[in-house]
């Protein structure tokens, strides 16, 4: 019984270490305001902050010919995964159809692509990024494309607050955004860590990989997989 115990209080502290090991690996850092404002802004504005340690994934709303509703958001936690719906539907959610602006699994919101004169005419696609810097596309044009914009952050930054405004009719405008950097905790390996290893893909501990065929002497015969 006791061994039972045992065995289950540290498989616990296994997985409580590998939880708090991923998280913190990676953060995200504080805001920072990139200027841009698209649309009629003379009317009730709304400011969506995500909470710390998070990041924009997703932007849902109502369109006909132009954006009529946009809310709710959804703030991506560092881990990827973990979703968090925030804020309220600014606009005429009683007319249009819905649609959802979302990042796959990951990654959140670099930028987001839209149009607009006196209102928002359109929205989407999204540029994504994830933790490792890598971007990818996301989502389809809602509204009628008329006057274009992009709110966007430097590569490796994340958008974590977003302004707009908005009337009882209809989504006005978008922007500014506020920019959170993607800073990674980790510190690599490299192939100082591994003298004895003649291999090219030996983990550098970060959630990649090094090449290490330079440890190798002559004569060795490198194993890509497991070394020597």
């Amino acid at each position: 019984m006791k061994r039972g115990i045992v065995g289950f209080v540290l498989i616990f502290f296994i997985i409580l270490f590998s939880i708090v090991f991923v998280n913190a690996a990676f953060s995200f850092g504080s805001d920072i305001l990139v200027p841009g404002e698209y649309g009629d802004v003379e009317d009730d504005r709304f400011d969506i902050i995500c909470p710390n340690n998070t990041a924009l994934a997703g932007i849902r709303g109502y369109s006909t010919d132009q954006i009529e509703t946009i809310g709710t958001f959804t703030c991506r936690n560092v881990d990827g995964v973990t979703d968090t719906v925030i804020g309220g539907q600014y606009g005429d959610d009683n007319e249009g159809t819905s649609f959802e602006l979302i990042c796959p699994s990951g990654y959140y919101i670099k930028s987001v692509s839209g149009s607009a004169n006196l209102q928002i005419d359109s929205l989407g696609p999204l540029t994504c990024v994830d933790k490792n810097g890598n971007e990818q596309s996301a989502g389809s044009v809602y509204g009628e494309t008329t006057d274009s914009f992009s709110l966007a952050c430097l590569s490796n930054s994340a958008i974590g607050r977003i302004q707009g405004t908005y009337r009882s009719t209809e989504a006005e405008s978008l922007g500014p955004i506020y920019c959170r950097q993607i800073i990674n905790l980790c510190t690599p390996k490299t192939c100082a860590n591994y003298p004895d290893q003649c291999a090219n893909n030996l983990s550098n501990g970060c959630n990649g990989t090094i090449d290490c065929t330079n440890n190798c002497s002559s004569g060795d015969v490198c194993n890509e997989i497991t070394g020597y």
